[in-house]
């Protein structure tokens, strides 16, 4: 996770010094990193560690009732408060092959300072929920596609990321 944080802050620190810096179309894998889940990352809001818990059991239900062999096991989350918007976290599909697990998220928009590892944390605890119902898989990559990765600046300065 480290060497990603820091090749986003790089590539958002060569940005004019506007107040808005975004990535777009950003991509990479991650696998789940025990040193990393057990961080303390404060959700950015209350609703983000209810919305964390309800993707995990969403997840978990979805997986149960299609399988996790099928192609079928894809969780597309909406806004907790405006049920006709995308949520920001907006589609996750886990598909087992070769013995393994992957996880396939699409982030429609992220505040990298806020919300990043927070959300990283919740994609490898997804995983980790999943292979205890499904033990006799191993762990696989987890895939990000992030649309709009951000960051706001105000005075020249960022809010420092949650890591």
């Amino acid at each position: 996770m480290k060497d990603i944080i820091l090749k986003i802050q790089s590539l958002l620190n060569t940005q004019d010094s506007g107040t808005y810096k975004e990535l777009y179309n950003f991509n990479y894998e991650i696998e789940v990193d025990a040193d990393f889940m057990n961080k303390k990352i404060p959700p950015a809001l209350l609703g983000d560690e209810v919305e964390r818990n309800e993707i995990i059991e969403e997840m978990i239900g979805m997986c149960e009732s299609k399988g996790i062999e099928s192609r079928q096991c894809v969780l597309h989350k909406l806004y907790q408060d405006d049920p006709t918007l995308a949520a920001c976290l907006s589609t996750i599909q886990a598909i087992s092959r070769n013995g393994k697990i992957d996880l396939h998220v699409f982030v429609r928009s992220q505040n990298f300072d806020r919300n990043f590892c927070y959300d990283n944390q919740t994609y490898m605890q997804i995983m980790c929920a999943l292979l205890l119902v499904w033990p006799e898989y191993e762990f696989g990559k987890i895939h990000i596609h992030i649309t709009s990765l951000h960051r706001f600046m105000k005075d020249g300065e960022h809010t420092p990321t949650f890591c």
